[in-house]
This record gives C-alpha cells, sequence and structure tokens, in this order.
C-alpha cells in the first residue's frame, strides 16, 4: 500500500498534503511537514493543532483517493452517507444495519470530508 498522509491544520482550518513525517529523531519530537493548497511548505510542530488522515489504498466511483475521514456516498439498498474509518485491520464504514463494510467502487463516491464539511452528516 502507498503511505500517504494529508493534515486538517486545525489553527489555520486547511487541508494540507503531508510531505514528510519525523518521529523525533533529530531530538525535536514528532513533526509534520506539509505543502498547503498554494505550494507554501511548513513543518507543524504541536500534534494538537492537526488531525492526520492517511490514504486508504481505494478510489472511489469517479477515481478520486479515498483518505480517513472521506465522507462517502455508499449505495446499499439506499444512498448513505458514511464517515471512512480504521476498524480492526482494515478501512471500513458502517452500514445502516449496524454493520461494517466496504462498498465496491462503482457503488462509493467521496463527497467531502469531516473536517471540512460536517454539515454533509447532518
Amino acid at each position: 500500500m502507498d503511505h500517504r498522509y494529508r493534515a486538517w491544520d486545525k489553527n489555520e482550518k486547511e487541508m494540507m498534503d503531508v510531505e514528510r513525517i519525523d518521529f523525533g529523531q533529530d531530538g525535536y519530537g514528532f513533526r509534520v511537514f506539509c505543502r498547503d493548497d498554494k505550494g507554501d511548505c511548513y513543518w507543524i510542530l504541536d500534534d494538537k493543532e492537526f488531525e492526520l488522515m492517511q490514504y486508504t489504498g481505494l478510489k472511489d466511483k469517479n477515481g478520486k483517493e479515498i483518505y480517513e475521514d472521506d465522507i462517502l456516498e455508499c449505495k446499499f439498498s439506499e444512498t448513505h452517507r458514511n464517515i471512512i474509518k480504521w476498524i480492526e485491520h482494515g478501512y471500513w464504514i458502517m452500514q445502516p444495519s449496524g454493520n461494517y463494510t466496504m462498498p465496491n467502487k462503482e457503488n462509493r463516491e467521496v463527497i467531502g470530508n469531516k473536517w471540512q464539511d460536517p454539515g454533509l452528516l447532518k
């Protein structure tokens, strides 16, 4: 699986691509090096300032990459909106029945994420 991440900057209210994660081998502690949508790069040093989301290795019906905390519109017997989460050895969504599943590619579409689009779940 391709290990890629993105980060939600809680202070700036902005989603950023993660270029590098440093786990403190140089004595500075855990930090994340990000690139914003303008192309500017900077370190986020306090893990309370951001939410880190991993790429699931999956794509939706339009070829869009699916990350943790994305909101998917999924078709079961009806259309439902769900957040993708890491649950026991994989990425899953909860069906209306309470069971966990991952619908096939043709039946899932990324419509947002819980940080930028929280109203989509209401």
